[in-house]
């Protein structure tokens, strides 16, 4: 079974809630974004900061060997 994904937000008491990844959309996020601080977890009250994409390797050009005549 999967599991379930959460934020977790704290609001200006410092009280901290958290929603299913599932409930969030457009409306949703900008609304919490507005009223809400996104935290790491109910423990963890520090900044959450999302995971930075990885670079894509760029691929290396082939190497032409000397001495073949085409």
């Amino acid at each position: 079974m999967a599991r379930e994904e959460f934020r977790y937000y704290r609001d200006r008491r410092k009280v901290v809630h958290r929603r299913k990844e599932s409930w969030f959309n457009a409306e949703r996020e900008k609304v919490y974004s507005e009223s809400f601080k996104r935290v790491k977890g109910m423990d963890d009250l520090t900044p959450y900061e999302p995971p930075k994409p990885k670079a894509k390797a760029k691929p290396k050009a082939k190497k032409v060997k000397k001495g073949s005549k085409k």
